[in-house]
């Protein structure tokens, strides 16, 4: 069985039990946000009494069939696993589903006659919304008892001021909410610490959110769990994920966009000094989804042309199972690499410690080796995905305040990378030999950009979005095919540095084989039928992404059968607000070459099947802290 090496995840900050990483302004380091700050907005800490940040109202839409403007694709639920792990940590809410969840819950109460932000969104900590959306707006599944479907925020929404005044962390987990070029022009009027959302289109699974949680249970900042866990979610297609910081000032801003940590509550207790007069945010910029608008449509996706009866091979497929001693000797490889010197010992007891809590937990794990420079290391035992970050090299070409968007740098940078990717390469061939086995002798790479800016009240001192660290990934081969689970990710910032290694490996077997009876083009076709039959009231779709290779079949456990299939991403959209569409969240799908009448299979690894979430008639009239 052949080991396919080609692995991959992000980049993060602290050890267990805090937030170190702070996002670099003008010669200095920003520090964590804590209370009795120069402009700090204290209302709601309980008259100098301690203030116990873990409150939290979700709403999701996963039944778009409400009629109208609630119509659009159905969802896979997401936030029910997140809702169970809060609880758990003593956290309390509400989560309403579907019926139970309304826009008004968003609404600011003090403007508007149905508003109850001051009950739901603005009256916990973490506020969160799962559905559909579009640049600014929000769309929900099922109409209110007022018969509204969308929450527009520049026009409803006044998150962490006035009626609820209490909401620091929001996540939007809808398509383009946070797109990038509008940021200013969507959220000047809110005032929470921190936004998370997406620029383009996202496809999100059902533990993607705990795990966002669980991450700052070890220590990761805010910003870096939402990145790291947010942004490569499906076998193919990739999601551009977005955290925008408010600050009293440029400075603030940038001093708290790395400093918080849900988990602990750093930089949520207080909330943000009004007005916020800026925002620095971050993103991993994949690219945009033109449905969404402020992007050219994208080239109509291509596949390879296979003929009917040619042959394919049918795999056996295995994920490793690692023992403690296997993850630190694969970890302390890397890290080695990446540090330029082998691992010291108090590093290698550290990353011992974080080996056993992966066997305890068999779960998403973050650390922070003690030292310099700064390397944090995490693991996903579920894809067997590895990732070691530098994060001074990174915190190092973060843009400073002053800086502006220049063009002509961009393509030197680029070089300069190209580069240092290159030898990065090389090195790391030699260093692990046969763990690298399935990379292409000449790997094609695509390429994310980590990208950063600021925007001040009025439009001054605005940067732009400023590209400071290129990241470029590839897939293993097996028998001419790609192996999505299997991948390589190299991170090198614009001054060159080697920043990150991500590797994520599965063994291959050729089982035996079989004739295709449906070329990939026909696939693609059936889809498209599929896509117009099931969304009929559409206005349009896109399929943002179409090739033909293997991956792990959603829902198996450590092995599994499969064979070359077409996958495939799609977004709809659905009239909308005003004159910008609806867009859905991006479905992947995967139609099999072999067995042409197979059902088309959609990715949903949390199964579909919705719990009611809390009764909205039995909620609470605020939530309880303790």
């Amino acid at each position: 069985m052949s080991s396919l090496g080609v692995f991959g995840c992000p980049g993060v900050p602290p050890t267990t039990g805090g937030t170190t990483d702070v996002s670099a302004t003008d010669g200095a380091q920003g520090a964590e946000i804590s209370g009795g700050q120069a402009g700090v907005d204290e209302t709601g800490t309980g008259g100098g009494e301690p203030f116990d940040h873990r409150t939290y109202f979700i709403g999701e839409s996963v039944k778009f069939d409400g009629g109208g403007d609630c119509d659009n694709d159905n969802l896979n639920t997401i936030t029910r696993s997140l809702r169970t792990r809060l609880d758990g940590a003593g956290w309390t809410g509400l989560r309403f589903v579907d019926d139970n969840a309304w826009p008004e819950d968003f609404w600011e109460a003090s403007m508007h006659p149905n508003g109850a932000d001051g009950t739901f969104g603005d009256a916990h900590r973490l506020a969160i919304y799962a559905g559909h959306g579009g640049p600014g707006f929000l769309q929900w599944g099922r109409p209110s008892d007022h018969g509204e479907c969308f929450a527009t925020i520049p026009v409803h929404s006044r998150l962490g001021q006035l009626a609820g005044d209490t909401a620091a962390a929001v996540m939007l987990m809808t398509s383009c909410t946070l797109r990038t070029d509008v940021l200013w022009d969507n959220f000047e009027l809110n005032a929470a610490r921190q936004f998370f959302g997406y620029h383009n289109s996202p496809w999100i699974g059902g533990g993607e959110p705990r795990r966002v949680f669980k991450r700052t249970e070890d220590g990761q900042s805010t910003k870096d769990a939402w990145l790291d866990e947010m942004e490569q979610n499906a076998d193919l297609g990739k999601n551009s994920p977005v955290v925008l910081t408010a600050g009293v000032s440029g400075m603030e801003a940038m001093q708290a966009h790395g400093a918080t940590n849900l988990a602990s509550g750093a930089g949520f207790i207080d909330n943000v000094g009004e007005p916020a007069d800026a925002f620095f945010f971050e993103w991993l910029n994949n690219g945009c989804t033109a449905l969404c608008g402020g992007c050219s449509r994208v080239a109509p996706a291509e596949v390879p042309s296979m003929l009917v009866g040619a042959k394919i091979p049918i795999v056996g497929m295995e994920r490793p199972r690692r023992s403690a001693e296997a993850l630190v000797d694969r970890a302390s490889t890397l890290v080695a690499v990446l540090q330029g010197e082998p691992v010291r010992s108090v590093q290698r007891a550290r990353l011992e410690e974080w080996a056993q809590a992966i066997l305890a937990s068999q779960d998403v794990t973050v650390t922070t080796l003690p030292g310099k420079p700064a390397i944090q290391v995490a693991y996903e035992p579920s894809i067997d995905r590895l990732v070691v970050d530098d994060l001074d090299a990174r915190a190092a070409a973060r843009p400073s305040a002053s800086e502006s968007v220049d063009d002509g740098k961009k393509g030197t940078e680029l070089e300069k990378a190209g580069k240092a990717r290159d030898q990065a390469l090389s090195k790391l061939s030699a260093t692990m030999g046969s763990a690298l086995v399935g990379l292409p002798t000449e790997p094609t790479f695509s390429l994310t950009t980590r990208e950063a800016g600021l925007i001040e009240r009025g439009g001054t001192s605005t940067t732009g979005s400023i590209p400071f660290e290129y990241i470029f990934s590839t897939f293993g081969v097996f028998a001419s095919h790609p192996v999505f689970d299997a991948r390589l990710e190299l991170g090198i910032t614009r001054h060159g540095t080697l920043s990150r290694i991500a590797v994520s490996a599965l063994a291959v077997s050729k089982i035996s084989s079989a004739s295709i009876t449906r070329s990939p083009e026909e696939a693609l076709r059936t889809l498209e039928r599929d896509i117009e039959a099931s969304n009929p009231k559409m206005i349009q779709y896109e399929i943002t992404a179409a090739r033909v290779g293997l991956a792990f079949p959603s829902g198996s456990s450590s092995s599994a059968l499969a064979s070359p299939e077409l996958f495939a991403d799609y977004v709809v959209a659905y009239p909308g607000n005003g004159t910008t569409p609806a867009v859905s969240r991006r479905q992947p799908v995967s139609l099999s070459l072999i067995a042409p009448s197979a059902p088309m299979l959609r990715a949903d690894p949390d199964g579909a099947t919705d719990d009611l979430g809390d009764l909205r008639h039995e909620a609470p009239a605020r939530p309880v802290r303790r």
